[in-house]
């Protein structure tokens, strides 16, 4: 069963004076060639840890940035189903200004709850202390620190959750939970392995997330987050794109590192990935072009994701 935190109770507070700490951040951030690949990264051609949320930080860093300043965080690892997009992940860290370890799940169908216990088999030492699980394909300002109170005696789980019932994304989960997830088969975390920590007798802690999570697997998931975002005055235009004075952005826009807006375009509630270049005169509008695109002068891209990368591309190359 999940039973909600008490509202009251000081989850940051010292309990008679004793902290825990040495927990290992996981992000999962699956793959593009995988059977349950979310729309929008098989769309684009790359992993949905690409998509930038702001002018500098794309979803992979920005959960970087918020798994280390959680307290108990000792280090951050993400989880990878294929090898060949290592290089893209080494690549997106150099470039973000990040460090941390890529591990790739050579086992096939593990579903996300197999995925932690492949690697926490791998990483025994390290992960001792149990694991806080991070989905890559959802952003929002969650308050991490929450899902594990200081003191003893910790849950075997907490799950962060909005007020509707849904799954924010995060979870902690002690080495007794991961040790409930089979080593072989698909496994789920939230379908199947918190009922299997409840058949133990044991209670798993929901946690509210501070703010509504944003899902940004498919195309409309994502520009909502955009258009959240630029609403409450994040930085969403690169100050290194080049932008023709003619040139028009309206609604919600972001407009990474690089890119190139020629006279008389128009871009609408969109995204344009760093490297990308519009020409004069097209029109883009609630859409995302992929880096290093090129949209056509007078051409119009509207409600779709523009086009696709190669491997190349997925290595940043």
């Amino acid at each position: 069963m999940i039973e909600r935190a008490s509202e009251s109770s000081h989850l940051g507070e010292k309990s008679n004076g004793e902290v825990h700490g040495e927990v290992q951040g996981l992000i999962l951030a699956g793959s593009i060639r995988t059977a349950r690949v979310q729309p929008l990264a098989r769309s684009l051609g790359v992993p949905l840890a690409a998509l930038p949320v702001d002018a500098t930080r794309t979803l992979f860093s920005w959960w970087i940035d918020s798994l280390r300043a959680t307290r108990f965080i000792s280090r951050i690892s993400v989880a990878i189903s294929d090898a060949s997009e290592q290089v893209f992940y080494e690549r997106l860290m150099e470039e973000s200004g990040v460090a941390c370890q890529v591990w790739v799940d050579r086992n096939e169908h593990r579903g996300a709850a197999g995925t932690v216990r492949d690697f926490f088999d791998a990483n025994a030492t390290e992960s001792d202390s149990g694991l806080l699980v991070a989905e890559c394909s959802t952003f929002g300002d969650f308050g991490l620190d929450r899902l594990l109170p200081e003191g003893s005696p910790r849950p075997h789980a907490s799950v962060l959750m909005w007020t509707t019932g849904q799954p924010g994304g995060a979870m902690y989960l002690s080495k007794m939970s991961v040790a409930q997830i089979p080593t072989i088969g698909y496994f789920d975390l939230k379908e199947q392995l918190l009922p299997a920590i409840a058949k133990m007798g044991h209670v798993a802690r929901a946690v509210v997330a501070q703010s509504a999570p944003h899902r940004v697997g498919n195309l409309q998931g994502y520009l909502k987050l955009v258009e959240t975002r630029a609403t409450l005055g994040e930085v969403m235009v690169s100050p290194d794109a080049s932008i023709h004075r003619t040139a028009v952005l309206q609604g919600g826009v972001l407009i990474g590192r690089g890119v190139e807006i020629g006279a008389g375009a128009v871009v609408s509630g969109s995204v344009v990935m760093p490297g990308a270049r519009i020409a004069a005169g097209a029109i883009v509008a609630r859409a995302v072009v992929p880096p290093g695109a090129s949209v056509q002068a007078g051409a119009r891209v509207i409600d779709q994701v523009y086009a696709s990368l190669d491997a190349s591309g997925r290595e940043g190359r």
